[in-house]
């Protein structure tokens, strides 16, 4: 666990699998823990190390390349805009979603 906190960084995690897509795309209220933004979380346990099962698969594809593998890590809950959606293995909401788009991008005109 420590090899793995001093590869990464406590932050780079966050800053490539968050906020770095929501500055690519353009994505309002993601990508950061500010005032204003959606809250989307997932806490993971990085000390768990286990076997993955077809049981353990929380997709409608029963069919994983990782099934059979040992990983390390596993969610341990998931808050989706504020509210908790996936908590130990059960789903605690129904699934939901909605459509990012991204902004408007500012015409050459305006940079200038």
């Amino acid at each position: 666990l420590a090899v793995v906190q001093k590869a990464l960084g406590r932050r780079m995690p966050s800053r490539a699998n968050a906020a770095a897509p929501a500055r690519r795309f353009a994505l309002a209220g993601k990508g950061s823990l500010s005032s204003g933004a959606d809250a989307d979380l997932v806490l993971v346990d990085l000390g768990h190390e286990a076997v993955l099962t077809p049981e353990e698969l929380c997709s409608r594809h029963a069919v994983s390349p990782f099934v059979g593998r040992r990983l390390r890590g596993r969610v341990t809950r998931t808050i989706v805009r504020g509210s908790t959606a996936y908590v130990k293995g059960d789903m605690v909401t129904p699934p939901g979603g909605r459509l990012l788009r991204p902004l408007p991008a500012r015409s050459t005109e305006a940079r200038s």
